[in-house]
């Protein structure tokens, strides 16, 4: 399975530690976090989903969109061996999960979605989640608790606004470039 991954790059660091492309610092903040059970992975499926997830929530991007805390931000290319992953995306994992509305996954409400996330890993089913992004439905974000075949396939890409993978993005939530 190939995923993308937007995180703030330290060239000079190994891809397991702070600025590497697979590096997942304990985090109580993401919609399906529990740090206490796993470090989760957040990724999605195409690059401009990886872009879009990680800046839908601006208007405008411009090149200091591009800079975390003095940090130059990248693109992961991640390659895993297939990972079964619970689909929220599926009205019969929904079913299976007692999940009685889309909008108990659909919602930015943390004390409804980790909750659902530790149950799904308690199972010890699957190695992670999917469900589609809040910014436009067609796209598919993964999360993984399952880190063991987690690999870099190529060198991260330093993005800008002249990047394929955000000017898709941008075209596609409709968000403005700023040159």
């Amino acid at each position: 399975m190939i995923l993308y991954r937007v995180f703030p790059w330290d060239p000079g660091a190994a891809d397991d530690q702070p600025g590497g492309a697979l590096f997942t610092p304990p985090s109580a903040y993401g919609r399906f976090d529990n740090p206490d059970l796993y470090r989760g992975l957040y990724c999605a499926r195409t690059p401009a989903a990886a872009v879009g997830e990680r800046f839908g929530f601006l208007t405008q991007w411009r090149a200091a969109t591009f800079r975390q805390h003095g940090s130059r931000l990248a693109l992961a290319t991640i390659e895993t061996d297939d990972v079964p992953l619970s689909d929220l995306n599926l009205v019969d994992t929904l079913m299976s999960l007692r999940v009685r509305r889309v909008t108990e996954v659909a919602t930015r409400d943390r004390s409804l979605t980790q909750p659902l996330a530790a149950r799904i890993f308690k199972s010890g089913k699957v190695g992670g989640l999917a469900w589609w992004s809040v910014y436009f439905a067609g796209w598919q974000n993964v999360m993984l608790w399952d880190h063991t075949h987690v690999r870099l396939q190529t060198p991260p890409e330093l993005l800008s606004t002249a990047h394929p993978a955000v000017i898709d993005a941008a075209t596609t939530l409709p968000r403005m470039l700023i040159l």
